[in-house]
């Protein structure tokens, strides 16, 4: 328990510091000019020997946007047989939030609801408006339906035989370190059985969260993948809680032969199909990795090649400044002096362009389906939400191999930047 926590580091030879209390540890995708060369080899093979996924893009229209009916020829999932649920089921979690907890309990509520009663509510997280209001028309009516369900006479009338799951990082848990919904619900609501479900994406978990989880009102803690089995184990939840639930992604609507709603090419700059495109999608903090694929991505590509670098992304701190002029141009001061002074001539620099428009979750899939490949040398993932959609949509994928994504990515379908390390942090 008085281990650092930690996170992979992906040089051969790389030191791990001296470890102090409490400290965290993520994956280190590569001591600097390895990891760039690597990572560099990795996106240069994308680009010039992978073949280029079929891709089906619908004609780009203005907002307004229209929706279209999927091709006929479109696969209907075969039926899946779940057994029958005795006690009404409550799915407590950042619904309407956005973000890795929000997706992840939709995708699990939209399916678990076609086969038993299910209700929800917002819990973990503030309402996003924006978030809201970018939803595929299908999924704000089955939220709201759902939604709906935990306000009717006969919701409050079995909340004492009601299943609860708590869809959050166990801060949020009753008693709740910040302001949020109770979960489980009090007296006189309750709940007959509670399920916790969470992750995190070092090397063991946060301090206080191993009291939490073993709370006698947790009857089961649910984690997407054995790393983090293994890690809450060794951190010190009871393993008799513990119980390996794989994250899902919706197939249907990462699907590049059936998007509904159109991207603007708007917010894609210097968009062509004759470039190779690159996709990033992440929050920009360190843990992410950003400072590693560009540092790559400008080892490897200069403004001859036809590529291009795209970055979805969000500040995680409202200091971020993720421009040329900011963050970017102090990653470029810690390259050699002869790239420095080529990168500092705009018309010298290989394309990147940061997405600052607001992409709305309906059009995910039309983003995915204008690139190429998707890229993401992160140091730590509970899962890799947006690794598996860009798998979904059929894109080759390189990123980090470990944590959450080695529950899914193989040296068969992807392209994974293997670790020799941890660093703090």
């Amino acid at each position: 328990k008085d281990k650092p926590r930690q996170r992979a580091s992906v040089s051969p030879k790389s030191k791990l510091p001296p470890k102090a209390h409490n400290t965290h540890y993520y994956a280190s995708p590569w001591v600097w000019v390895l990891s760039c060369v690597v990572l560099a080899v990795a996106m240069y093979y994308t680009y010039t020997l992978y073949s280029r996924p079929s891709r089906y893009i619908i004609p780009v229209q203005s907002p307004p946007y229209t929706a279209t009916s999927p091709p006929a020829s479109s696969p209907t999932p075969s039926p899946v047989e779940l057994p029958t649920l005795t006690r009404p089921l409550l799915w407590m979690a950042p619904f309407l939030s956005g973000g890795g907890y929000c997706s992840e309990a939709y995708s699990f509520v939209s399916e678990l609801a076609n086969h038993m009663p299910v209700s929800i509510d917002q819990h973990g997280d503030s309402v996003d408006g924006q978030y809201m209001r970018g939803l595929p028309r299908t999924t704000a009516l089955t939220l709201q339906t759902l939604l709906d369900a935990t306000r009717t006479p006969e919701f409050f009338t079995k909340t004492q035989e009601t299943i609860t799951v708590c869809h959050s990082e166990p801060g949020a848990w009753y008693p709740p370190k910040y302001q949020t919904s109770a979960c489980p619900p009090q007296p006189p609501l309750g709940s007959a059985y509670t399920i916790g479900r969470t992750m995190f994406e070092t090397d063991r978990i946060p301090s206080g969260w191993v009291e939490r989880c073993n709370h006698e009102r947790m009857n089961e803690i649910w984690v997407p993948t054995t790393f983090h089995k293994k890690t809450f184990i060794e951190s010190g939840v009871d393993p008799d809680k513990i119980y390996v639930i794989p994250e899902s992604v919706e197939v249907d609507f990462f699907d590049p032969n059936n998007i509904t709603t159109q991207l603007s090419l708007s917010v894609l700059p210097n968009y062509s199909d004759d470039n190779y495109n690159f996709l990033s999608v992440f929050k920009w903090e360190k843990r992410k990795g950003w400072d590693v694929l560009l540092k790559a991505y400008f080892s490897e590509f200069t403004a001859a090649d036809n590529v291009v670098l795209y970055l979805l992304t969000n500040a995680y701190h409202p200091s971020a400044d993720f421009s040329f002029d900011g963050e970017i141009a102090s990653l470029i001061k810690e390259l050699p002096e002869a790239q420095q002074q080529s990168l500092a001539d705009p018309s010298h620099r290989p394309h990147l362009h940061v997405i600052r428009a607001h992409v709305p979750q309906a059009q995910l899939p039309s983003l995915y389906a204008h690139m190429d490949a998707f890229v993401l040398p992160t140091r730590g993932e509970g899962w890799g939400r947006p690794i598996a959609e860009a798998m979904s949509m059929g894109l080759p994928v390189i990123a980090t191999n470990w944590s959450g994504p080695t529950e899914f990515m193989t040296d068969a379908n992807s392209l994974p930047l293997p670790i020799a390390g941890l660093e703090g942090r």
